[in-house]
């Protein structure tokens, strides 16, 4: 997740290199980086949305876990397998 997220962020950065520095009359090609730009910032929200959800899923386990009283021995298991 953490790769595509930053390779997502250097294609906003790209794009929004590539619409800055763009001649003014291609309209057509504006408007085709402006709706990559738009599905680049629609992909960055959904791996935002994705690294919540795992870190809840975490705590979930964790607390899980807690309420067993058995959390003392499987710490390390814990945060290497995410159960």
């Amino acid at each position: 997740l953490s790769f595509n997220y930053r390779r997502n962020e250097i294609k906003i950065k790209k794009i929004k290199h590539q619409i800055e520095h763009m001649e003014a009359d291609d309209e057509f090609a504006l408007m085709e980086l402006e709706v990559d730009l738009d599905e680049c910032l629609f992909n960055k929200k959904e791996y935002q949305i994705q690294a919540l959800d795992r870190v809840r899923e975490m705590f979930s386990d964790i607390a899980e876990v807690e309420k067993e009283g058995s959390l003392e021995g499987r710490r390390q298991t814990i945060v290497l397998t995410g159960k």
